[in-house]
Protein backbone atom coordinates (compact mmCIF):
# COMPACT_ATOMS: atom_id res chain seq x y z
CA UNK A 1 0.00 0.00 0.00
CA UNK A 2 1.34 3.43 -0.88
CA UNK A 3 2.33 5.89 1.85
CA UNK A 4 -0.15 8.50 0.58
CA UNK A 5 -3.23 6.29 0.70
CA UNK A 6 -5.74 7.40 3.32
CA UNK A 7 -9.27 6.69 2.11
CA UNK A 8 -9.71 3.41 3.97
CA UNK A 9 -7.27 3.98 6.82
CA UNK A 10 -8.52 5.23 10.21
CA UNK A 11 -12.05 5.89 9.01
CA UNK A 12 -13.58 4.11 12.00
CA UNK A 13 -14.54 0.94 10.14
CA UNK A 14 -11.51 0.25 7.96
CA UNK A 15 -8.49 -2.02 8.44
CA UNK A 16 -6.95 -1.79 11.89
CA UNK A 17 -10.15 -0.65 13.57
CA UNK A 18 -10.62 -3.87 15.58
CA UNK A 19 -8.28 -6.27 17.45
CA UNK A 20 -9.55 -9.07 15.21
CA UNK A 21 -8.46 -7.27 12.01
CA UNK A 22 -5.24 -5.39 12.82
CA UNK A 23 -2.89 -3.82 10.32
CA UNK A 24 0.37 -5.63 9.61
CA UNK A 25 3.76 -3.95 9.28
CA UNK A 26 6.74 -5.91 7.92
CA UNK A 27 10.21 -4.48 8.60
CA UNK A 28 13.43 -5.45 6.84
CA UNK A 29 16.27 -5.69 9.39
CA UNK A 30 19.46 -7.52 10.26
CA UNK A 31 19.65 -10.39 12.72
CA UNK A 32 21.22 -8.15 15.36
CA UNK A 33 18.46 -5.57 14.99
CA UNK A 34 15.89 -8.36 15.20
CA UNK A 35 17.49 -9.76 18.36
CA UNK A 36 17.64 -6.36 20.00
CA UNK A 37 13.90 -5.88 19.51
CA UNK A 38 12.92 -9.39 20.43
CA UNK A 39 12.82 -10.12 24.14
CA UNK A 40 11.47 -13.68 23.87
CA UNK A 41 10.31 -14.29 20.34
CA UNK A 42 10.01 -18.06 20.51
CA UNK A 43 7.69 -18.24 23.52
CA UNK A 44 5.84 -15.12 22.45
CA UNK A 45 5.07 -16.54 19.04
CA UNK A 46 3.70 -19.82 20.23
CA UNK A 47 2.54 -19.74 23.84
CA UNK A 48 -0.98 -19.36 25.14
CA UNK A 49 -2.11 -18.60 28.69
CA UNK A 50 -2.50 -22.33 29.24
CA UNK A 51 -0.19 -24.44 27.03
CA UNK A 52 -2.55 -27.41 27.19
CA UNK A 53 -5.56 -25.55 25.80
CA UNK A 54 -6.37 -23.56 22.70
CA UNK A 55 -8.01 -20.17 23.19
CA UNK A 56 -11.03 -19.46 21.00
CA UNK A 57 -9.80 -15.88 20.61
CA UNK A 58 -6.33 -16.78 19.33
CA UNK A 59 -5.84 -18.53 16.01
CA UNK A 60 -2.96 -20.95 15.63
CA UNK A 61 -1.17 -22.79 12.86
CA UNK A 62 -0.67 -26.41 13.88
CA UNK A 63 2.06 -28.49 12.28
CA UNK A 64 4.29 -31.53 12.49
CA UNK A 65 7.90 -31.22 11.45
CA UNK A 66 9.97 -34.05 10.01
CA UNK A 67 13.41 -35.00 8.82
CA UNK A 68 13.39 -37.52 5.99
CA UNK A 69 13.69 -40.34 8.54
CA UNK A 70 10.80 -39.33 10.77
CA UNK A 71 9.25 -36.80 13.11
CA UNK A 72 11.19 -34.23 15.14
CA UNK A 73 10.01 -33.01 18.56
CA UNK A 74 8.64 -29.47 18.30
CA UNK A 75 9.97 -26.60 20.37
CA UNK A 76 6.37 -25.39 20.74
CA UNK A 77 4.38 -28.55 21.57
CA UNK A 78 0.65 -28.18 22.07
CA UNK A 79 0.60 -30.82 24.82
CA UNK A 80 3.21 -32.86 26.64
CA UNK A 81 1.53 -36.07 25.47
CA UNK A 82 2.39 -35.34 21.83
CA UNK A 83 5.78 -33.62 21.62
CA UNK A 84 5.75 -33.70 17.81
CA UNK A 85 2.66 -31.50 17.33
CA UNK A 86 3.73 -27.85 17.30
CA UNK A 87 1.87 -24.56 16.93
CA UNK A 88 2.48 -20.86 16.35
CA UNK A 89 0.08 -17.95 16.31
CA UNK A 90 -1.35 -17.10 12.93
CA UNK A 91 -0.43 -13.47 13.55
CA UNK A 92 3.24 -14.37 13.77
CA UNK A 93 3.26 -15.15 10.03
CA UNK A 94 3.85 -11.96 8.01
CA UNK A 95 1.95 -11.12 4.84
CA UNK A 96 1.78 -12.10 2.10
CA UNK A 97 0.91 -15.42 3.73
CA UNK A 98 2.23 -17.81 1.12
CA UNK A 99 3.51 -21.30 1.70
CA UNK A 100 7.03 -19.85 1.73
CA UNK A 101 6.38 -17.35 4.52
CA UNK A 102 4.65 -20.05 6.59
CA UNK A 103 7.68 -22.32 6.16
CA UNK A 104 10.18 -19.64 7.13
CA UNK A 105 8.13 -18.51 10.14
CA UNK A 106 7.98 -22.06 11.49
CA UNK A 107 11.65 -22.69 10.63
CA UNK A 108 12.68 -19.71 12.77
CA UNK A 109 10.65 -20.89 15.75
CA UNK A 110 11.96 -24.45 15.40
CA UNK A 111 15.58 -23.29 14.92
CA UNK A 112 15.92 -24.88 11.49
CA UNK A 113 18.68 -22.95 9.75
CA UNK A 114 17.82 -23.58 6.11
CA UNK A 115 14.17 -22.74 5.52
CA UNK A 116 14.62 -23.15 1.78
CA UNK A 117 15.32 -26.87 2.35
CA UNK A 118 11.82 -27.43 3.76
CA UNK A 119 8.93 -28.91 1.80
CA UNK A 120 5.44 -27.99 3.00
CA UNK A 121 2.59 -30.51 2.79
CA UNK A 122 -0.99 -29.50 3.54
CA UNK A 123 -1.47 -32.64 5.68
CA UNK A 124 0.81 -35.43 6.93
CA UNK A 125 -0.95 -37.66 4.38
CA UNK A 126 -0.42 -35.47 1.31
CA UNK A 127 1.38 -37.04 -1.64
CA UNK A 128 3.15 -33.90 -2.85
CA UNK A 129 4.27 -30.56 -1.36
CA UNK A 130 2.67 -27.22 -2.21
CA UNK A 131 4.40 -24.57 -4.26
CA UNK A 132 6.10 -21.76 -2.36
CA UNK A 133 3.83 -19.18 -3.97
CA UNK A 134 0.56 -20.88 -2.99
CA UNK A 135 -1.52 -18.79 -0.61
CA UNK A 136 -5.22 -19.31 -1.30
CA UNK A 137 -5.53 -22.24 1.09
CA UNK A 138 -2.91 -21.25 3.65
CA UNK A 139 -4.13 -19.34 6.73
CA UNK A 140 -7.36 -18.18 5.11
CA UNK A 141 -9.66 -15.68 6.77
CA UNK A 142 -12.31 -18.27 7.60
CA UNK A 143 -9.96 -20.11 9.96
CA UNK A 144 -10.85 -23.46 8.41
CA UNK A 145 -7.89 -24.11 6.13
CA UNK A 146 -5.04 -26.62 6.45
CA UNK A 147 -3.23 -26.37 9.77
CA UNK A 148 -6.15 -24.69 11.53
CA UNK A 149 -6.79 -27.60 13.93
CA UNK A 150 -4.54 -30.05 15.83
CA UNK A 151 -6.33 -32.91 14.06
CA UNK A 152 -5.30 -31.65 10.60
CA UNK A 153 -1.86 -30.08 10.99
CA UNK A 154 0.49 -28.98 8.26
CA UNK A 155 3.54 -31.18 7.65
CA UNK A 156 7.00 -29.77 7.02
CA UNK A 157 9.82 -32.02 5.83
CA UNK A 158 13.34 -30.61 6.19
CA UNK A 159 16.49 -31.93 4.56
CA UNK A 160 19.31 -31.81 7.08
CA UNK A 161 22.58 -33.43 8.07
CA UNK A 162 22.86 -36.04 10.82
CA UNK A 163 24.40 -33.47 13.16
CA UNK A 164 21.59 -30.99 12.53
CA UNK A 165 19.06 -33.79 13.06
CA UNK A 166 20.64 -34.78 16.37
CA UNK A 167 20.71 -31.19 17.59
CA UNK A 168 16.96 -30.83 17.02
CA UNK A 169 16.00 -34.28 18.28
CA UNK A 170 15.71 -34.27 22.08
CA UNK A 171 14.33 -37.80 22.45
CA UNK A 172 12.92 -38.75 19.09
CA UNK A 173 13.51 -42.49 19.26
CA UNK A 174 11.41 -43.19 22.36
CA UNK A 175 8.83 -40.59 21.44
CA UNK A 176 8.22 -42.11 18.03
CA UNK A 177 7.45 -45.55 19.34
CA UNK A 178 6.19 -45.32 22.90
CA UNK A 179 2.62 -45.13 24.17
CA UNK A 180 1.42 -43.94 27.55
CA UNK A 181 1.44 -47.54 28.74
CA UNK A 182 3.86 -49.77 26.79
CA UNK A 183 1.72 -52.89 27.23
CA UNK A 184 -1.55 -51.31 26.11
CA UNK A 185 -2.88 -49.76 22.92
CA UNK A 186 -4.12 -46.19 23.16
CA UNK A 187 -7.31 -45.65 21.09
CA UNK A 188 -6.13 -42.12 20.27
CA UNK A 189 -2.85 -43.16 18.65
CA UNK A 190 -2.64 -44.95 15.32
CA UNK A 191 0.36 -47.23 14.91
CA UNK A 192 2.12 -49.04 12.09
CA UNK A 193 3.05 -52.56 13.19
CA UNK A 194 5.85 -54.64 11.74
CA UNK A 195 7.81 -57.86 12.24
CA UNK A 196 11.61 -57.90 11.90
CA UNK A 197 13.43 -60.77 10.21
CA UNK A 198 16.94 -61.72 9.21
CA UNK A 199 17.36 -64.02 6.22
CA UNK A 200 15.91 -67.10 7.92
CA UNK A 201 15.09 -65.99 11.45
CA UNK A 202 13.18 -63.52 13.59
CA UNK A 203 14.95 -60.49 15.01
CA UNK A 204 14.06 -58.80 18.28
CA UNK A 205 12.64 -55.29 17.94
CA UNK A 206 14.03 -52.55 20.19
CA UNK A 207 10.49 -51.19 20.52
CA UNK A 208 8.71 -54.50 21.17
CA UNK A 209 5.64 -53.97 23.35
CA UNK A 210 4.44 -57.57 23.80
CA UNK A 211 6.73 -59.98 25.74
CA UNK A 212 5.23 -62.86 23.75
CA UNK A 213 6.15 -61.20 20.43
CA UNK A 214 9.74 -59.89 20.72
CA UNK A 215 10.04 -59.28 16.95
CA UNK A 216 6.83 -57.23 16.76
CA UNK A 217 7.52 -53.51 16.79
CA UNK A 218 5.44 -50.43 16.15
CA UNK A 219 5.83 -46.75 15.35
CA UNK A 220 3.27 -43.98 15.43
CA UNK A 221 1.75 -43.65 11.98
CA UNK A 222 2.03 -39.86 12.13
CA UNK A 223 5.78 -40.14 12.78
CA UNK A 224 6.46 -41.13 9.14
CA UNK A 225 7.50 -38.24 6.92
CA UNK A 226 5.36 -37.54 3.87
CA UNK A 227 5.01 -38.56 1.14
CA UNK A 228 4.33 -42.01 2.58
CA UNK A 229 6.06 -44.86 0.78
CA UNK A 230 7.95 -48.04 1.65
CA UNK A 231 11.14 -45.95 1.63
CA UNK A 232 9.88 -43.34 4.09
CA UNK A 233 8.46 -46.00 6.42
CA UNK A 234 11.70 -48.01 6.38
CA UNK A 235 13.75 -44.88 7.08
CA UNK A 236 11.60 -44.12 10.10
CA UNK A 237 11.77 -47.68 11.43
CA UNK A 238 15.50 -47.75 10.77
CA UNK A 239 16.02 -44.73 13.01
CA UNK A 240 13.74 -46.07 15.75
CA UNK A 241 15.46 -49.46 15.71
CA UNK A 242 18.96 -47.94 15.44
CA UNK A 243 19.76 -50.21 12.48
CA UNK A 244 20.71 -48.51 9.18
CA UNK A 245 20.36 -51.78 7.25
CA UNK A 246 16.57 -51.65 7.72
CA UNK A 247 16.36 -48.66 5.37
CA UNK A 248 17.47 -50.99 2.55
CA UNK A 249 15.59 -54.14 3.60
CA UNK A 250 12.81 -55.90 1.69
CA UNK A 251 9.41 -54.69 2.84
CA UNK A 252 6.24 -56.81 2.65
CA UNK A 253 2.64 -55.74 3.23
CA UNK A 254 2.18 -58.77 5.49
CA UNK A 255 3.80 -62.13 6.19
CA UNK A 256 1.74 -63.94 3.54
CA UNK A 257 3.09 -61.83 0.64
CA UNK A 258 5.56 -63.32 -1.84
CA UNK A 259 7.00 -60.12 -3.28
CA UNK A 260 8.19 -56.90 -1.59
CA UNK A 261 6.20 -53.70 -1.88
CA UNK A 262 7.03 -51.24 -4.62
CA UNK A 263 7.09 -47.50 -4.03
CA UNK A 264 3.60 -46.97 -5.42
CA UNK A 265 2.05 -49.89 -3.55
CA UNK A 266 1.44 -48.38 -0.11
CA UNK A 267 -0.79 -45.91 1.67
CA UNK A 268 -0.72 -45.67 5.46
CA UNK A 269 -2.86 -43.58 7.80
CA UNK A 270 -6.04 -44.83 6.17
CA UNK A 271 -8.57 -47.30 7.52
CA UNK A 272 -7.61 -50.10 5.12
CA UNK A 273 -3.85 -49.57 4.92
CA UNK A 274 -1.30 -52.32 5.69
CA UNK A 275 0.26 -52.75 9.10
CA UNK A 276 -2.46 -50.97 11.06
CA UNK A 277 -3.22 -53.98 13.27
CA UNK A 278 -0.84 -56.02 15.48
CA UNK A 279 -2.61 -59.08 14.10
CA UNK A 280 -1.64 -58.20 10.52
CA UNK A 281 1.75 -56.51 10.73
CA UNK A 282 4.03 -55.63 7.84
CA UNK A 283 7.23 -57.66 7.48
CA UNK A 284 10.77 -56.33 7.13
CA UNK A 285 13.38 -58.82 5.92
CA UNK A 286 17.03 -57.77 6.01
CA UNK A 287 19.04 -58.78 3.00
CA UNK A 288 21.50 -61.66 3.49
CA UNK A 289 25.12 -61.44 4.50
CA UNK A 290 27.66 -62.44 1.86
CA UNK A 291 30.41 -64.36 3.68
CA UNK A 292 33.99 -65.42 2.87
CA UNK A 293 33.96 -64.50 -0.78
CA UNK A 294 35.07 -61.89 -3.24
CA UNK A 295 32.57 -59.19 -4.12
CA UNK A 296 31.94 -56.48 -6.66
CA UNK A 297 30.64 -52.93 -6.39
CA UNK A 298 28.83 -52.18 -9.60
CA UNK A 299 27.86 -48.98 -11.28
CA UNK A 300 26.75 -48.14 -14.78
CA UNK A 301 30.25 -47.36 -15.96
CA UNK A 302 32.21 -50.42 -14.84
CA UNK A 303 32.60 -53.34 -12.46
CA UNK A 304 35.18 -52.56 -9.77
CA UNK A 305 36.92 -55.44 -8.00
CA UNK A 306 37.27 -54.68 -4.29
CA UNK A 307 38.92 -57.75 -2.74
CA UNK A 308 37.84 -60.23 -0.08
CA UNK A 309 35.98 -59.92 3.21
CA UNK A 310 34.59 -62.11 5.96
CA UNK A 311 31.05 -60.73 5.83
CA UNK A 312 29.19 -57.82 4.31
CA UNK A 313 25.58 -56.66 4.56
CA UNK A 314 24.03 -55.76 1.23
CA UNK A 315 22.20 -52.45 1.67
CA UNK A 316 20.96 -51.50 -1.76
CA UNK A 317 20.83 -52.30 -5.44
CA UNK A 318 20.71 -50.18 -8.54
CA UNK A 319 23.14 -47.65 -9.83
CA UNK A 320 25.27 -47.84 -6.69
CA UNK A 321 25.25 -50.86 -4.37
CA UNK A 322 26.15 -50.17 -0.74
CA UNK A 323 27.54 -52.52 1.89
CA UNK A 324 27.84 -52.60 5.68
CA UNK A 325 30.98 -54.22 7.09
Amino acid sequence: MGDAEKVTILNGTGPGSTPQEPLALVATMSDTERSALESDGRSGLASAADPDTTSTEIRYVFYRIYAEDGAIPSKTPVTSSDPFLGHIRVRSVPPPRTAKTVKFSIAKVENIKHGESISLFLTPYSKSPVDDADKDIILNRTGTGPGSTPQEPLALVAKMSDSERSALDSDGRSGLASATEPDTISPEIQYVYYLLYGTNYEMASKVAFDPEEPSLGRIRADSVAPPHSPTSIKRCISRVEGNPAIAYADFFADTSCDTPLKEEDITILCTDGPGLSPNEPMAIVLRPLITNRKYLIKNRASDIFCGECEAIQVLGVGRHTRYLW
